[in-house]
């Protein structure tokens, strides 16, 4: 894996990573995806149209979205027993094709348990990817 890093905007280290997530709708859709990275303010995935349109069924470039509100669900590689679990909601989506969009979701107060956890995952991510 690659260890190339950068820092978004808020000051947090973006880490390159296709991380198995599950975004939960408001209406209870679960939608299964790969994160192209994650920090500890948020996350960036690629979607299609198809899933870009669940989430914002007017348009996801059209309307504001920060009004969309998103539960995250992630089994966290390093950590037998650890689940992410994180309210969030949407920054930011950009198309990048027809039928391809980047959306980015910030995460909403992560509980203490959670965001205990996404760091102890990032820190075990970063060292494992360092000694590589």
């Amino acid at each position: 894996m690659e260890n190339t890093k950068f820092t978004d905007r808020r000051n947090n280290v973006r880490y390159p990573l296709k991380l198995s997530i599950e975004l939960e709708l408001e209406d209870g859709t679960a939608i299964p995806l790969k994160t192209i990275n994650i920090s500890r303010s948020g996350l960036q995935f690629i979607s299609d149209s198809w899933v870009a349109n669940k989430i914002e069924p007017r348009g996801i470039q059209n309307h504001s979205l920060d009004h969309i509100v998103l539960k995250i669900f992630a089994k966290l590689p390093y950590l037998d027993e650890s689940n992410l679990q994180a309210h969030g909601h949407v920054e930011y989506a950009q198309r990048l094709s027809q039928d391809e969009f980047i959306i980015g979701i910030k995460f909403d107060d992560l509980e203490k348990s959670n965001r205990e956890i996404l760091e102890q995952f990032l820190e075990l991510h970063e060292k494992t990817n360092n000694s590589k």
